[in-house]
């Protein structure tokens, strides 16, 4: 059941606290969409749009925005995705804001300004990164930096069972195989998401393969700062960040 009213992140890494990504996501009340809800929650909502829109400024590689509705939950795709600044693409962004807001059957929202600190940062922003499975179309926006060599180790086991990647393999935007020159261009925050999905298949269960799989990475030694996101299965939004923990 949702009962999540709007989620306003903003987060900033403790170790970069002026360029770091920025991260929003909004899930409207059981039972209603962004047109059904409050004139009072749409101010809501579209005041925290414009502080996202003037927070890009200094956001140089790029936004995107996703909304989930309830009439092709197996191929959500994002509205937009951006290699500028909000503020460089503002008929874009508000296009792409007015989409989301006035979407028949939209009720999830989500959000991100990048600054790439891994992978690839001459192209549009690829959060939120997707991942198909099972009917749904899971999405994860990530904050943070984690070493790609540990989420590596953790999905191959060590290297000793590819098979997951090779099943999913990531991301290279046109740099080659992911195996060799291409690691490159991966973006750690695609590893997560796919680590996730490898604990979800797992466990057959969305909020013990997410815990499990948030767990063995900071195990590892990664510090919760690095690792907040926001994940969706297209009927929940489940929220990780710092000592905050994770909430649903």
């Amino acid at each position: 059941m949702r009962s999540l009213i709007p989620i306003s992140l903003f987060i900033g890494l403790i170790t970069q606290p002026v360029f770091a990504c920025k991260l929003w996501a909004v899930c409207v009340k059981s039972g209603h969409t962004f047109p059904t809800i409050s004139e009072t929650e749409k101010v809501i909502i579209q005041n925290e749009l414009t502080s996202f829109y003037h927070q890009s400024e200094t956001m140089l590689d790029g936004w995107a925005l996703l909304g989930y509705n309830y009439s092709n939950s197996d191929s959500i795709v994002p509205i937009k995705r951006s290699d500028f600044p909000a503020t460089e693409d503002s008929t874009l962004y508000w296009n792409s804001v007015e989409t989301l807001l006035n979407g028949e059957s939209t009720f999830i929202g989500m959000g991100h300004l990048r600054v790439a600190s891994s992978g690839s940062n001459s192209i549009p922003n690829p959060h939120p990164w997707m991942f198909y499975a099972n009917g749904l179309s899971y999405s994860l926006a990530h904050n943070g930096t984690v070493s790609k060599d540990i989420l590596y180790n953790l999905i191959t086991e060590n290297g000793t069972d590819l098979s997951w990647l090779d099943q999913h393999e990531p991301q290279t935007f046109g740099g080659g195989s992911w195996r060799d020159d291409g690691w490159g261009n991966v973006v750690d925050s695609e590893l997560i998401l796919l680590y996730i999905m490898q604990h979800i298949d797992q466990t057959g269960n969305i909020v013990s393969g997410l815990q499990a799989a948030l767990v063995s990475i900071l195990n590892e030694g990664v510090v919760a700062a690095q690792l907040n996101i926001i994940f969706s299965d297209g009927e929940n939004l489940y929220v990780f960040g710092g000592s905050s923990g994770l909430s649903i």
